[in-house]
């Protein structure tokens, strides 16, 4: 079986735009909108990327995958740290 991609975002408008984009390259894909149902999903199934928003409600997208490695529900995963967020400040734009 094909390991799946699992996409972490409350935004749901982004969460069609990449399950639609990566189901088109054929690849399984599963979505969650915090990280409470990304640990039920990661318990569940076989879930070999996982693409998560930093700014996720409840924990943060970080501090959930620290605790879906630490409670060893998946096997070895790559992380893609992934944000929209565009702050010119940050940046270094003047305002």
């Amino acid at each position: 079986m094909n390991r799946a991609v699992l996409i972490i975002d409350d935004d749901v408008n982004a969460q069609i735009i990449m399950e639609t984009l990566l189901r088109l390259r054929g690849l399984a894909v599963r979505v969650a909108a915090d990280a409470a149902v990304a640990l039920e999903i990661l318990e569940r199934d076989d879930i070999g990327v996982v693409v998560v928003d930093v700014s996720v409600p409840g924990m943060n997208g970080i501090e959930g995958v620290r605790r879906f490695l630490d409670r060893g529900c998946c096997g070895p995963i790559s992380c893609m740290r992934v944000s929209t967020y565009c702050n010119f400040f940050s940046a270094g734009q003047p305002s």
